[in-house]
């Protein structure tokens, strides 16, 4: 009876160790499958993350050449408002001059 029992309590055993080394093969084939998806996402992460920093760096130039562009702009800006202050000037002076030769050149004939 007590040798049935040993017997039993070996099969029993025998079937779960059995069932123990098929769940220990299935956990590693899950994590092999685990560290390869973990092995692809990683390197999808530094690919998106080497774009990203690509982006970025490819923005900072063009903000750079916009600050530059918009600069010579509002310099070229002055440039013309003054331009145009000193043409208003020369025309003003220009228009005083013509009328004061007017004036001159009636004077002129009244002296005559």
């Amino acid at each position: 009876n007590e040798e049935s029992t040993i017997k039993e309590d070996n099969q029993e055993l025998k079937r779960l160790s059995k069932e123990a080394t098929k769940r220990a093969e299935l956990l590693e084939t899950q994590y092999s499958g685990l560290e390869v998806k973990f092995n692809n996402l990683t390197e999808e992460y530094n690919f998106v993350k080497d774009d990203y920093n690509k982006s970025v760096a490819a923005l900072e130039e063009i903000n750079r050449q916009r600050n530059r562009i918009f600069d010579e702009n509002h310099t070229k800006d002055e440039e013309i408002k003054k331009l145009k202050e000193e043409i208003a000037d020369l025309e003003h002076k220009r228009f005083t001059e013509h009328f004061t030769n007017k004036r001159l050149e009636e004077r002129l004939k009244y002296t005559e």
